[in-house]
């Protein structure tokens, strides 16, 4: 089946500066090591507006963050660490309240949200740290956003 050029999505390189990348990170250095390594080695890594290593469990923020601080210093891209301890929003039922769902949840929304507060952000990427980033992995996420900008309806 025979494509049209002009239906092709070609990945769009610049537009990684206006990309967060938040790695999520619970209580396991080793894999956040191996997940930073493979992502940071990317094509493209070093283009992106931020990357930053979200972090919900206060007893592992020290070893987290010197994974992350290594991985900073092997590959010359900046590695911020966020710390977003569990803490319930108001309006949480109780009987959800604690629970691993919500502690998910909860992770998630507040790496959301410090993606988007940084300035210039326009995309996030959120990336669990025992996920390895294939070669093509910004590339294909590059692409995604040329489609979301070209039709509003995704």
């Amino acid at each position: 089946d025979a494509r049209d050029a002009a239906d092709t999505i070609a990945p769009d390189d610049d537009r990684l500066a206006t990309v967060v990348l938040a790695v999520m990170a619970h209580d396991r250095a080793p894999s956040l090591r191996d997940c930073l390594k493979a992502v940071l080695s990317r094509r493209g890594a070093a283009k992106l507006l931020r990357v930053g290593v979200s972090m919900d469990e206060p007893a592992a923020y020290d070893a987290l963050r010197s994974e992350a601080a290594a991985a900073s210093a092997s590959t010359g891209v900046r590695v911020d660490c966020w710390e977003h301890a569990y803490v319930a929003r108001a309006g949480t039922p109780a009987s959800f309240r604690g629970s691993p769902l919500a502690r998910i949840s909860e992770h998630v929304h507040r790496a959301m949200r410090e993606a988007f507060a940084t300035p210039g952000a326009e995309y996030a990427l959120l990336l669990e740290d025992d996920l390895r980033a294939a070669g093509d992995f910004f590339d294909v996420f590059s692409a995604g956003g040329a489609l979301l900008r070209r039709d509003a309806t995704l």
